[in-house]
């Protein structure tokens, strides 16, 4: 009796622990990445150092694609030395 009810049960369990985890994971995951989105402001490099920038428009810190201006021009954010060196992503 008690290796039938193992055999029935048991698989079962398996399946339900597998996708209460996988559910888990992901709605971890999704509320995170949703709860630390944090606009960040672009600047154009206008010169190779970073030293001299253009403010521009609002990107993300969150890794995505690179953000770009219209015409194609990497925007950059600035560091704790104020020069546009940080690379910042495309809000998503």
């Amino acid at each position: 009796m008690k290796t039938s009810f193992f055999k029935k049960i048991l698989p079962m369990l398996a399946i339900l622990l597998a996708v209460g985890g996988a559910y888990g994971t992901y709605a971890m995951n999704h509320s995170v990445s949703k709860g630390t989105l944090a606009p960040v402001q672009g600047y154009i490099k206008n010169n190779p150092l970073g030293t001299s920038c253009t403010e521009s428009v609002m990107c993300s810190d969150q890794i995505f694609d690179l953000c770009t201006t219209s015409t194609g021009t990497q925007l950059w954010a600035k560091n704790g030395q104020n020069r546009c060196v940080t690379e910042i992503y495309k809000p998503h």
